[in-house]
């Protein structure tokens, strides 16, 4: 996706999504509907693509979270009435169920990630930070208000998040605090392979790197908006964002990889440098093999999906808007029954069985046995 849709209006995001509600554009799974739904579906996926990403930029603004705040409410609205006219159209693998959880916050989430199963991490809008032992969560103390869109740590006492204007925050076991990395565009995820090889990326081909010495910025070959990263080591990471934007870096250059979609990359993740995923619109949800991406089977053409992350090479869950939730068992991907119809922007696991996501509306779900 072109980086301009990011910065589309709220007014005219709602408009579209309340004409979208008004048409019923979820399909129906009654024979005698697919037509109209089918009719319908043809104007979502650009309507869903802008939907899906105004969440994150809108709030790269920092004067813009009240009108964020208005636009989140238009989506709800706009699915209730989707959901209200519509039949799930899944199916429901028997060994684990998914549960809402009590997140003890007032401010949308954005990201999640744990050290473990029993030491977990989302962040969100005006710098919220919880915290869970892996039953109940707990706001702690932030040291920003800006909105923080992910967060990734190399350990308990190592933690990063990052969000709107520049802003990077650090844990270090005790307290978190800000960090001035010497910028003041916005920064969409953060990952890394140990303490002193940590990425973060963002606005217009925004990339910054710390090691030992501390954070620099990276110049990588592309303008795009970037929204995924992910690293092996430092030798072996991976960048996506816009217009199917896929990067590779082996220590000395970046790569670009042919992934055959024109949409935005919006989640990377891995189990080895052969075997990596990546999820965007537009259905995206593709496979590394070590020589080629591969678009995944069975996927929805018209889903915007945000993440995908695994346990193992037979435990994946991909997750995206409108409460698209699709699970691998190894062999296929089959869409998953989740009792939410809207965007779940972030998910992480610590074993199969014990996965967890995040979405707008201050929600946390967990899956359990």
């Amino acid at each position: 996706m072109a980086s301009y849709s990011r910065r589309i209006s709220v007014a005219s995001w709602g408009a579209a999504l309340l004409t979208l509600a008004a048409c019923g554009s979820a399909k129906s799974v009654e024979p005698g509907a697919d037509a109209a739904a089918d009719a319908a579906d043809d104007a979502d996926a650009a309507v869903a693509d802008t939907a899906a990403d105004v969440v994150a930029d809108i709030a790269a603004n920092p004067t813009a979270d009240a009108a964020a705040d208005v636009a989140l409410d238009v989506l709800d609205a706009a699915a209730d009435v989707v959901q209200a006219d519509s039949a799930l159209d899944v199916l429901s693998p028997a060994f684990g169920t998914w549960n809402e959880l009590p997140s003890e916050s007032t401010n949308t989430l954005a990201g999640i990630w744990g050290s473990g199963a029993k030491d977990i991490w989302a962040v969100g809008e005006q710098g919220a930070i919880l915290h869970s032992e892996g039953t109940t969560w707990h706001a702690t103390q932030s040291p920003t208000f800006q909105w923080l869109q992910a967060v990734w740590g190399s350990g308990a006492a190592d933690v990063w998040a990052v969000g709107s204007s520049g802003t990077v925050v650090h844990y270090d076991g005790k307290a978190w605090s800000k960090v001035d990395v010497g910028i003041t565009d916005g920064l969409y995820a953060v990952a890394g392979s140990g303490p002193d090889d940590v990425w973060a990326v963002g606005d217009a081909g925004l990339v910054l790197h710390k090691n030992a010495s501390g954070w620099k910025t990276v110049k990588v070959p592309t303008t795009a908006f970037l929204y995924s990263v992910w690293a092996f080591a430092s030798d072996d990471v991976w960048i996506g964002g816009g217009e199917g934007t896929v990067l590779h870096f082996d220590g000395q250059t970046w790569t670009p990889t042919s992934t055959g979609a024109t949409g935005t990359i919006e989640g990377l993740w891995g189990l080895a440098p052969h075997d990596v995923w990546a999820a965007g619109n537009y259905g995206a949800l593709l496979h590394w093999d070590g020589k080629l991406w591969t678009q995944a089977a069975n996927i929805d053409a018209k889903s915007y999906l945000f993440r995908v992350y695994g346990t193992a090479a037979n435990d994946l869950w991909a997750s995206g808007n409108w409460g698209a939730l699709w699970h691998f068992d190894g062999a296929t991907w089959s869409k998953y029954a989740i009792a939410t119809d809207e965007q779940l922007r972030s998910l992480w696991g610590a074993a199969k069985g014990d996965v967890w996501l995040v979405g707008p509306s201050k929600k946390l779900f967990h899956y359990t046995p």
